[in-house]
């Protein structure tokens, strides 16, 4: 009787990570859509016409450096974080599920991983921003306006990204740490490292 419960228990666990996994993914498109159909200009006019200064080109200059630093940072550690979920998969040296129910929670990995890969695109897309400027920085104020909107859209995805991976990954450890703390010993498979 004890182990239906847990398992009903479990169950909903798991029913309830996948709901809020499809939530995360429709919030995450909401929010892209609402970038990209409507544009944020500034509340103040520029003309075409206005020419960049060098002290100002040589601030934008740091300022994208700085953020393609923060883009590049944070890949190392979505690689760290993928690194990590693959030694989950193939390590020896935990407590592993016997049941089927149990193991079927490992599915949200790849959906974590997925959030992953479009965190990195971005972050590719944002260094292409900062070499796309080194190469031909902007003549005028609205190039320039341009480029700094293309830059924080990317900068603001690729963070969206990785919060929603780290959440499904997060969730994945609840259920993991549920399931570890009310599971004798006795229904675990502990795989030797030899």
């Amino acid at each position: 009787m004890h182990v239906l419960s847990l398992r009903r228990f479990c169950t909903l666990l798991l029913l309830l990570a996948a709901c809020s996994a499809a939530a995360g993914i429709w919030h995450c498109h909401k929010k892209q859509t609402e970038e990209t159909s409507t544009p944020s200009l500034p509340n103040q006019q520029v003309s075409s016409d206005q020419r960049l200064s060098s002290d100002q080109v040589a601030m934008d200059r740091q300022a994208f450096e700085k953020a393609a630093d923060y883009a590049q940072r944070i890949t190392d550690s979505v690689l760290l974080i993928f690194g990590g979920s693959i030694v989950i998969l193939l390590g020896t040296g935990y407590r592993r599920p016997v049941s089927r129910w149990m193991r079927a929670t490992y599915l949200l990995f790849p959906l974590g991983w997925v959030f992953l890969w479009f965190s990195v695109r971005d972050a590719m897309k944002v260094r292409g921003t900062y070499i796309a400027y080194l190469l031909g920085p902007p003549k005028d104020s609205l190039g320039r306006i341009d480029r700094i909107q293309t830059l924080n859209g990317f900068a603001l995805s690729q963070t969206r990204w990785l919060s929603c991976g780290l959440a499904t990954f997060a969730i994945w450890l609840m259920i993991y740490l549920c399931w570890w703390i009310s599971q004798p010993n006795a229904e675990v498979e502990k795989e030797n490292a030899g």
